[in-house]
């Protein structure tokens, strides 16, 4: 991230307990059926993104989530389970004993309740909300 300039990710994230059940939110490309397996979507996060925003501590990222392999007859269960293990991965997953649930940007927190747009950059570096998350799913809001 550092060498690339990079402060935006589109990441593919499928669910896939049966191989992975230790971690089982992937990093995919493609269509669920023959999407290849770029690795857990922990592990990423701990090995690229963590220690990028540990060192670039006025660093702004958005994370775009795009779901696969959702759509099935199964499809609320599958995408429950996945908010799942992003609440678990937000929670858990830490910078200077920060969870990433508490740097992730809200747009209904109080500290924004004075503001009729957009906070500025300085804003956000300051609030430490400093990672935003889109998902493709509507079910995916939450305020936690």
């Amino acid at each position: 991230l550092t060498n690339d300039g990079v402060r935006a990710l589109m990441l593919d994230v499928m669910l896939n307990l049966d191989e992975y059940p230790e971690e089982p939110l992937r990093l995919v490309h493609g269509p669920s059926f023959i999407a290849p397996d770029f690795g857990g979507f922990r592990t990423t996060l701990e090995s690229n993104l963590i220690p990028f925003l540990d060192e670039n501590e006025g660093a702004i990222i958005s994370l775009f989530l795009e779901i696969r392999g959702d759509v099935s007859e199964n499809s609320a269960t599958i995408r429950a389970t996945i908010l799942e293990h992003l609440q678990e991965i937000f929670s858990s997953v830490v910078i200077n004993g920060v969870p990433l649930k508490d740097m992730t940007f809200k747009y209904d927190h109080e500290l924004w309740n004075d503001h009729e747009d957009w906070p500025k950059l300085d804003e956000i570096r300051q609030s430490g909300q400093r990672i935003f998350v889109f998902s493709d799913r509507s079910q995916f809001i939450n305020t936690e």
